[in-house]
């Protein structure tokens, strides 16, 4: 019987695009080589056959039945390659993905190209267990005969070379790889190309020693060991824990449009070294970052399908920016690259308190025009987040107000940042924006200038007048204060302490927040609860993308200041996750 959940389809297409660009990014595979799928009850979600990862678009994957019929977009059935509701043409490999599944409980599959596995396909019959991780794959991994691609030879030599692994390499080919989850597969693949250059690597100092079935067989049973010694002490916050995580994507699908910056941050930084004298750090990251990018990285952690539009550059950067991104499931399919302009970018170096003078480079964001939107996407989103409209060009005067438009079509929440620090010219220039809002989410400093007043109590009212819905206002470690149409007077909410190592992102991570109670259904003040909760757990790393795991680890955070708001929103996430699996085939 076919059985699928829309929302838990979604969000397996935009996890393969995030994985596909992953592969690109690893080294795992080039162009459009390679293929990956993720199981949804009968339905795989498989990638469309010779489409390039960077133009792949959740709507393009390809979904088809165990037994290989394909499935349109009006869910009518048809046999592959005759489908005109699904215009791309699911993976040559298909039928060699289709047949793991039925022979194993894999829940997601990865096919590469790696350039170290193909390597040793062409030279040796299997890859000796030259390090002890390679019981992660069950053991030596084998080299399947060669059979030409796409063929029924060539899945059947797969699954054969699968028996007893999770790994298998295909002669003169590549490799794949399944797993419990997507991640969980693709983290196998990076493995098996690790442990195939440490074994070239090992051969050119001579003939390597390898680990026994005995000694393999030790590793596995102390692992196993060490697994069950850790439950019992974990056990109480398991509990706990598991009444608030939400399987699946339970906030839908939302798009971030706006600032979308790379930052270079580099901690502890006290002073620039005079003349050509250098300092040691303890840490520097790059990361995804700006009001759009930010909030859209955090909001994937918590359990939205993110969808990001915006300008950058076609340069380094900017693969940068789409890369980390991608990294955590956003679809980046929406970024718009500006030839000739630099992405973004901004160099922080982030004092020992948490302090973070920046040196910015505008780049791209201003460039980003109607024509770069895909508005029938945007109208498919439960939320739409502006971010950064003071820093956007043309389209804040042509063009938003269709992009607005299509997400209150779609009945989507519209909500508002900003990024600048603030001139009353800039509220000018927004006020027709804000004016059909549901959100304005600013900073104390930015709502200040902005309104040219000195108190936040006018300030608030000012932009109500315009007719938002609501404002949620940061006020930094005094926690924020909002207030919404008919809600009454201003209500203030305590920060959360926690050790601050960095300030960026804070704000991100509070927008985030924000949205996913609204989505979840949350009332105002729950939903800034959880937005303070998200914020502060950002202060807790170096980054805007530090802190935030899983909406359940921000509610067992929220739960030790505020267990009954965090209960509530565990219960409407919980009303809002995808059917248990229990009867799911697996």
């Amino acid at each position: 019987m076919y059985r699928s959940d829309p929302d838990e389809l979604a969000a397996a297409r935009a996890e393969l695009v995030g994985y596909g660009q992953r592969l690109l990014a690893d080294g795992l595979s080039v162009g459009s080589a390679g293929n990956l799928s993720v199981r949804v009850g009968d339905t795989v979600a498989i990638t469309p056959s010779g489409v390039a990862y960077q133009k792949m678009t959740p709507a393009g994957i390809c979904l088809v039945t165990l037994g290989g019929a394909r499935i349109g977009r009006d869910d009518a059935r048809d046999e592959i390659g005759d489908d005109a509701d699904q215009p791309e043409t699911p993976s040559s490999e298909t039928p060699m993905h289709l047949a793991i599944y039925q022979a194993t409980g894999a829940a997601a599959v990865v096919h590469t190209h790696s350039p170290e596995v193909i390597a040793l396909s062409a030279a040796r019959p299997e890859l000796p267990a030259i390090h002890y991780a390679i019981t992660a794959l069950g053991g030596p991994v084998r080299v399947a005969p060669y059979a030409r691609f796409g063929s029924a030879d060539l899945a059947a030599a797969a699954v054969e070379a699968l028996d007893g692994r999770t790994a298998v390499i295909l002669r003169n080919h590549g490799a794949v790889t399944y797993g419990d989850s997507l991640a969980q597969a693709y983290e196998r693949a990076l493995l098996l190309e690790w442990l195939a250059r440490t074994y070239r690597l090992a051969l050119s100092y001579g003939e390597p020693a390898v680990l026994s079935g005995a000694e393999l067989d030790e590793v596995t049973a102390e692992s196993r060991r060490r697994r069950y010694g850790m439950r019992a002490a974990k056990d109480t916050a398991l509990k706990a824990r598991e009444q608030r995580e939400t399987p699946g994507r339970p906030l839908g699908q939302v798009t971030v449009l706006g600032a979308h910056i790379l930052d270079v941050l580099g901690r502890p930084v006290e002073a620039i070294p005079p003349g050509q004298g250098s300092a040691r750090l303890t840490e520097i990251r790059a990361t995804a970052a700006g009001t759009a990018a930010g909030p859209g990285v955090d909001l994937a952690k918590l359990g939205a399908s993110v969808l990001a539009v915006g300008a950058v550059g076609d340069d380094l950067l900017g693969d940068m920016v789409a890369a980390a991104m991608a990294r955590h499931g956003v679809d980046t399919s929406g970024l718009s690259r500006k030839s000739g302009a630099q992405t973004s970018a901004t160099i922080l170096p982030i004092r020992g308190n948490g302090e973070r003078p920046a040196l910015h480079v505008p780049g791209a964001t201003s460039l980003l025009e109607l024509a770069d939107v895909n508005l029938d996407q945007v109208r498919g989103s439960r939320a739409l987040l502006v971010g950064a409209p003071d820093a956007l060009g043309g389209i804040v005067g042509d063009g938003l107000a269709q992009v607005i438009g299509a997400a209150r079509a779609g009945g989507a929440l519209v909500a508002v940042d900003v990024l600048h620090p603030g001139r009353p010219q800039d509220l000018e220039r927004i006020a027709g924006l804000l004016g059909v809002a549901d959100w304005f989410l600013p900073n104390e400093d930015q709502l200040l200038a902005l309104t040219g007043r000195d108190d936040l109590g006018p300030a608030i009212e000012d932009v109500l007048a315009l007719g938002v819905g609501g404002v949620a206002v940061t006020c930094g470690a005094d926690g924020c204060v909002i207030a919404w149409q008919g809600g009454g007077a201003p209500l203030s909410l305590p920060a959360i302490k926690v050790d601050v190592v960095d300030t960026t992102g804070c704000g991100d991570g509070f927008t985030a927040g924000m949205l996913a109670g609204l989505l979840l259904g949350a009332d105002p003040v729950d939903a800034a609860w959880l937005a303070i909760a998200c914020g502060s757990l950002v202060a807790t790393g170096l980054g805007s993308d530090a802190g935030i795991e899983s909406l359940g680890q921000a509610l067992d955070f929220l739960g030790r200041a505020q267990p009954a708001v965090a209960d509530r929103i565990a219960a409407a996430a919980a009303r809002r996750a995808p059917a248990s699996e229990e009867g799911a085939d697996s």
